[in-house]
């Protein structure tokens, strides 16, 4: 919300038949101060000045004057040779309604109320209304007061000496008193805004958008149907907030309470005591610590000396932990047909997990029914067999097993 305060308004309004009969014209300086939402402006505005007969309603009376580009700074701005032309002092009364908008915004300006008196000015002044007017003594000298833009201005002997006697001093603007022109300080408020070239901070105290009873250090509170918070990059939305709650991370649509959306990079990771405990990776696998549980380490599928596969492999590995550690195979120690051990690193204690495994039953139906027994050698090593269940021989035809790792 803008707001204005008037510091000085003073200007000529004279027309061709002026003092000596020099025509110094219609137009006036008017200086002022701005504030945007309580605290003062800074940039450059755009302002619209019209004049009204009345204080409210109506319709602008004489030109409507455009001055853009006005360079706001502090608060202060200054606009010179405010002219609507000498017709529309014809003596009634006049009000000066002020609107604003930033720079070439696309935003509709916005009207500063109340609309502004037109008083007398400083000095006295002849008008193109007022050729008969009597004209008595005219300074040989006008002087003039100090931070009032006021150049050419011709004035009473008396005012004049006025404006000189009270001058504003540094920091100090004039201000009528009903009788005489007396120099008042200016009061600027403090902003706890801390601006460092381009840049803002706020050092203490509780920022509220949309809410001035802020409970945290910022708290932002949006109306229905209205995003509270959206941070893009390069115009892509990074992260995103819904009026409805739900939350976009790399996501500027989020389609549940949490939405995740990343590119060549894992999901999701977790970090506990500078551990990374769980990972979601970018092609939707699930990742675990070696130190916790509940979740599958290995999914193994080898073949157990077998001659057709040329002794112990692995056809198929899974691994289900978040710092990749991989396992190797080999024939069992005793050599027999069908055993196999799996080594694993020494971070990595198999006695201290759960061990799934089963025989898969391709090739020679024929020789029986097989089986598969597993058993941890020491921390590292996981010897398994598979049999034939109704001899207990090692299975000679081609087959394999599996092993799950919880």
């Amino acid at each position: 919300m803008y707001r204005l305060t008037v510091l000085i308004m003073m200007g000529v309004m004279l027309g061709q038949n002026a003092i000596a009969g020099t025509s110094v014209g219609s137009g006036f300086n008017y200086q002022g101060e701005l504030t945007d939402n309580g605290f003062r402006a800074n940039g450059v505005y755009d302002f619209t000045f019209k004049l009204f007969g009345g204080e409210t309603g109506g319709s602008p009376i004489g030109s409507i004057v455009f001055k853009n580009g006005v360079v706001v700074s502090n608060g202060l701005f200054n606009v010179n040779n405010l002219d609507f032309g000498n017709a529309v002092y014809d003596g009634g009364e006049l009000f000066l309604q002020l609107s604003v908008q930033v720079n070439s915004s696309p935003d509709a300006a916005v009207d500063l109320m109340p609309r502004q008196r037109v008083n007398a000015v400083p000095y006295s002044v002849t008008s193109d209304f007022a050729f008969e007017a009597e004209i008595s003594s005219i300074a040989a000298q006008a002087h003039l007061a100090t931070n009032a833009q006021i150049a050419q201005i011709a004035m009473t002997a008396n005012q004049a000496d006025s404006l000189a006697a009270n001058g504003a001093s540094n920091d100090q603007y004039l201000q009528f008193n009903g009788s005489d022109w007396v120099p008042v300080t200016l009061v600027i408020p403090t902003s706890p805004w801390l601006v460092n070239g381009p840049d803002i901070s706020y050092s203490s105290g509780k920022v509220g958008i949309g809410t001035n009873t802020s409970n945290s250090k910022v708290e932002i509170n949006s109306n229905l149907n209205e995003s509270p918070l959206k941070v893009s990059v390069n115009g892509s939305a990074k992260l995103y907030m819904h009026s409805s709650g739900k939350l976009g991370i790399g996501s500027g649509n989020p389609d549940a309470q949490l939405t995740l959306n990343s590119s060549n990079q894992e999901s999701l990771s977790i970090i506990s005591n500078s551990l990374q405990t769980f990972k979601i990776k970018e092609n939707g696998d699930i990742k675990q610590s070696v130190s916790s549980n509940g979740m599958l380490k290995y999914m193994l599928e080898l073949s157990c000396n077998e001659a057709a596969h040329g002794g112990s492999t692995i056809s198929k590995l899974y691994d289900g932990l978040t710092t990749g550690i991989f396992v190797s195979v080999s024939d069992g120690d005793i050599g027999e047909t069908g055993i196999c051990k799996i080594v694993f690193p020494n971070s990595f204690n198999i006695l201290s997990r759960y061990v799934v495994a089963s025989a898969n039953g391709r090739g020679n139906s024929g020789s029986g029914a097989k089986g598969v027994q597993c058993e941890a050698s020491n921390s590292t090593t996981l010897q398994c067999f598979r049999y034939v269940t109704n001899t207990g021989l090692g299975a000679t035809n081609t087959g394999e097993i599996t092993v799950l790792i919880y």
